[in-house]
């Protein structure tokens, strides 16, 4: 069905749908990390990953194997990290600048917002008395994910002004952009750090 024919509502929880559908790309992401580092089956990988019950606590389940795959400094004091462990901490950084509105998108509730526009006419009637005439009212509706006044006081995330279409559609697209350099982070950075996976026992006779 074509955008244009959408509703406000239909067009806003489309794109909700597109973020909730690419945070699960990074989970997917992250899962296959788990799996590579502990090189051990998916069933066992899955254990591990899933029993942790929130995604910013298997982010810092994941920061530690990484971490523990890549290089280590040289010398303990004083040393540099590496650039692969750089390029880990940037990317790690990214996604928990992203967890703060994945929170609020997954539970704030989202409601409908109205404005009305009321177009009105000037007429003279001699040279002291002016007449308004209502012409036509417009009525625009939108919608918005809110934060309720005790989410407010709480001050969990920094940020709990309204999130409207278009602050969705920037989000998604910096969401996507972390699913497309966390695939290129392990394909070709962890890849490298990681050691063969051990061969398959023989089959007996």
């Amino acid at each position: 069905m074509p955008s244009s024919t959408l509703s406000p509502d239909e067009k806003f929880h489309l794109q909700l749908g597109f973020c909730i559908t690419t945070w699960a790309a990074i989970e997917d992401l992250l899962f296959t990390i788990c799996l590579k580092i502990l090189n051990t089956t998916d069933q066992r990988a899955s254990i591990v990953y899933y029993r942790i019950p929130t995604l910013d606590t298997r982010l810092k389940l994941i920061d530690e194997l990484a971490l523990s795959a890549l290089p280590k400094r040289e010398r303990k004091s004083g040393g540099h990290d590496h650039p692969d462990v750089i390029l880990w901490a940037k990317m790690r950084k990214r996604i928990e600048n992203q967890l703060g509105t994945r929170r609020r998108i997954a539970h704030h509730p989202v409601l409908p917002m109205t404005a009305m526009k009321v177009r009105v006419t000037k007429d003279m009637m001699g040279e002291l008395v002016k007449r308004l005439e209502i012409r036509h009212i417009e009525t625009t509706t939108w919608f918005e994910i809110y934060a309720s006044e005790a989410e407010r006081l709480r001050g969990r995330d920094a940020d709990t002004s309204p999130l409207k279409i278009d602050d969705l559609k920037n989000h998604c697209m910096q969401v996507r952009a972390l699913v497309d350099q966390l695939d290129d982070f392990i394909s070709k950075t962890l890849a490298k750090h990681l050691k063969s996976p051990p061969e398959p026992s023989p089959e007996p006779d």
